[in-house]
This record gives C-alpha cells, structure tokens and sequence, in this order.
C-alpha cells in the first residue's frame, strides 16, 4: 500500500474527528482496498486520539508521539489483517496499548504492582464502622479541571500502576466499554471491571488527601464531615459491600433491586453518601479532562514519516 504523494501536514488533524462504527467501517474498507484518498483521512481520525491516548498513559510527550507514530504505521501498513472492519477504532487502540507497553519494556521498569481494595478504603477489613469523610462533592467540576487541582489529578492518574491506568484511560477517557476494553487489553471483562473500580477508588484516595486539608478549599464541601452512626444490623449491606459495587452503581450496571440497596445504605450511612458523591465527583473529572490538539509542527513530522516508510 503507497501513501499519497506531498508535502506539510494532515488536513484537519489537529482535533479529533467524530466518527460512527458505520463511517469507520468505510474508512476501514477503504485502506483495505488500497484507497490512497483514505489516507488522510485515516490520519485525520485517529492522530490526535491516538497522541491524547499515549500522553494519559505514557505521561511523556516524547514517548507519545513515539506511540502515535508506531500505532498509525503499523495500523496502516498491516489494516489488511483487519477481520471486522467496523472494529477499525478498537483495533487501532489495540495496537496502541501493545506500542505503550513494548516502550515500557525498553525503557525503565516500572515496578508491577496490584492494587487492594483495602488500600483504597477508608476503613480497614474488620472495623465495625467507617471514619469521618470529607464530602467536597460540592467542588465545581470545572475547578477540578483547573490549576493545581487539575494536575493533582493528573498525577494521581499517572501515579496508577500501568495496568490499571490503561483500563481507566480507555473507560473513563477514550469511551470504550467494559467488553471494548477487554478486548483491546485481551483481558476478561471481569478483570477489566476489579481494575477500573479500584483505579477509581485510587484517585478518588488521592484526591481526598488534598481537598480534605487544601486551606483554599475548605469552604461548604470540605467542611461538611460525615460521621459513622451505629453499625449496621445483622443482614443489612455493610459499607464494605457497597464500596466493591459503586462502580457498576455509577456505570448504570446495576439491576433496580441492588441499585435501591445501595441508595438505602447511603440513607443510613453518611461517611458511605459523602463517599459515593466524592467517588462520583471523581469519575466526572476523570471523564471531562480535555483533550489536547495535534501540533502543526508533529502533523508535519509524522506526515513525512509515514509517507517514508509507506512509500
């Protein structure tokens, strides 16, 4: 396959363009078929999502274009492998993930590491009740996004072991499902779910220890303390039983029968309310975190990269 003949960068590939699994499809065909009219396009797609996708988890500017420019070559030059072409956005960020990891591999190593549910509780196993939690739910969601708040969030991000990190870059940033995300990562839905909640639960953590002491912040939110009651009685959902299912709670994943136990529990429980409204805050900043535009300067490099090597 020859990649079309010019010069200077990608038209329209400083923001990402919006796409259907339909118009992927045709554009997936349209490689296959060695279309040189689908190149830009292509680009045009998949530059500025694949350069966002490498930043959030590789946190390095130069490793992120080095993933943008290996994913879309390889993408390009074997696009014939492609068995579904309707699958063509969950296929490119495969080969993206795999570009991720093979750059870890070459460089430092990046200590493997699981993350317990016990580590990003409030409480421990065994205690009868949570502590005081802090609601700063109240928090504008645009503060969030903003200033230090904005790259304590970065950093707690980026502060997440890698496995983990990538399951929560591809749900809550890049809009896959838990299926889509399994299958990119080649992972069981059911791993992909445990890797997400506690990835949640981790920035949320992280988060908690700054907005429950930041002078500037202690305003209504984060002075509004909530206090354990008596324990729950025998039978009841215990705190430590909504906690492992607040993020299929907050996904819509739940049946209506368990989803009223949880607002039930959070009826009685305030440290459990002031703890799903933090939690919640934390996956709509996740989520809301912009993107940022291709360079002119990187669409130019790596318009003349691919042209050399699909030449």
């Amino acid at each position: 396959m020859r990649a079309p003949v010019g010069g200077g960068g990608f038209p329209g590939a400083g923001q990402p363009v919006e796409a259907s699994a339909d118009s992927d499809r045709r554009l997936a065909e349209a490689l296959i078929a060695g279309r040189q009219e689908a190149f830009e396009p292509f680009v045009g797609r998949f530059a500025p999502l694949i350069l966002n996708f490498g930043r959030r988890l590789c946190g390095h500017r130069d490793d992120a274009d080095e993933v943008l420019q290996e994913t879309l070559l390889r993408t390009y030059q074997s696009v014939r492998d492609l068995r579904e072409p309707a699958a063509l956005k969950s296929w490119v960020y495969r080969v993206a993930a795999n570009a991720c990891l093979r750059l870890r591999r070459r460089g430092k190593h990046e200590p493997k590491r699981n993350i317990s549910l016990d580590e990003v509780l409030p409480s421990r196993r065994g205690e009868r009740r949570p502590p005081e939690i802090a609601d700063w739910s109240d928090v504008p969601l645009e503060r969030l996004l903003q200033g230090e708040l904005k790259q304590r969030l970065e950093e707690a991000i980026l502060a997440l072991p890698k496995a983990y990190r990538i399951v929560l870059v591809l749900r809550d940033q890049e809009g896959f499902d838990t299926r889509e995300t399994a299958r990119i990562l080649g992972i069981s839905e059911t791993l992909a779910k445990v890797r997400l909640h506690r990835a949640r639960l981790a920035v949320r953590k992280a988060l908690d220890g700054y907005l429950g002491r930041a002078p500037g912040l202690r305003g209504r939110a984060t002075r509004r303390t909530a206090t354990a009651r008596a324990p729950h009685p025998p039978g009841r959902m215990t705190c430590r039983q909504m906690v492992e299912a607040l993020s299929d709670h907050i996904d819509g994943g739940l049946d209506e029968a368990l989803r009223r136990t949880i607002q039930e529990h959070g009826g009685d429980c305030p440290p459990c309310r002031a703890f799903v409204r933090t939690l919640e805050r934390t996956v709509e900043a996740v989520r809301a975190q912009p993107r940022q535009p291709l360079p002119p300067a990187l669409s130019a490099r790596l318009a003349q990269a691919m042209r050399a090597a699909c030449s």
